[in-house]
């Protein structure tokens, strides 16, 4: 997958939390300022909408880890348990870890030459992507 697929990935991740946030964010100014009703009635349909696209987000990482294959059976299971319960903070380091980057830092390094010091894997590793 090329850069600017993977950045089109991150903003369909990060599009439903947006909404979210602004319904919290008015819905606690709402309570704030004592308006009920009309005034919240709109807000229902928005977040209710924000909420099926964050589950659909949400399923479509899980099902990435559950066939990640740099991740083992343990690590799966541990990423999909977080993904789910805290996904604020879990989707962003998943997608950087495992959509972003070709292939996560730990198995670059495993895999990388002996004879070849680390501080030229590096740069070989930077200047292939």
């Amino acid at each position: 997958m090329n850069r600017p697929r993977k950045l089109a990935v991150l903003i369909g991740t990060l599009a439903p939390m947006l909404p979210i946030a602004f319904a919290i964010t008015y819905g606690v100014a709402c309570a704030v300022l004592g308006l009920q009703g009309a005034a919240m009635a709109w807000l229902r349909p928005i977040a209710a909408l924000a909420g099926v696209a964050l589950l659909g987000v949400l399923l479509g990482y899980a099902w990435h880890a559950l066939h990640n294959r740099w991740l083992s059976e343990t690590g799966r299971g541990v990423w999909i348990l977080a993904l789910m319960k805290l996904s604020p903070v879990a989707v962003p380091l998943y997608w950087y870890r495992y959509v972003w980057q070709d292939a996560p830092v730990d198995v670059v390094f495993s895999e990388a030459r002996a004879d070849v010091p680390v501080d030229h894997a590096i740069e070989l590793t930077v200047a292939a992507s």
